[in-house]
């Protein structure tokens, strides 16, 4: 597994009921800051948040992430 798991659960928890939006309308780094603000995460790289937010959103709005890019 590439991405960490906490973050990515968070962002596919946030995303998962927006499957009808682009992809493109959700942002990783805002994301990061509500996750730190509201729901005490420690601090994770940006890298480390974007490569979780890509599988889940690729898990979320394209039905897989191997091979894909967002």
């Amino acid at each position: 597994m590439d991405y960490n798991k906490k973050l990515y659960d968070f962002i596919f928890n946030q995303i998962k009921d927006t499957k009808y939006l682009y992809a493109k309308d959700v942002n990783a780094l805002t994301l990061k800051d509500l996750a730190e603000k509201h729901y005490g995460f420690g601090k994770f790289t940006d890298a480390d948040w974007q490569l979780a937010f890509e599988w889940a959103t690729a898990d979320v709005f394209g039905g897989g992430c191997e091979g894909e890019t967002i």
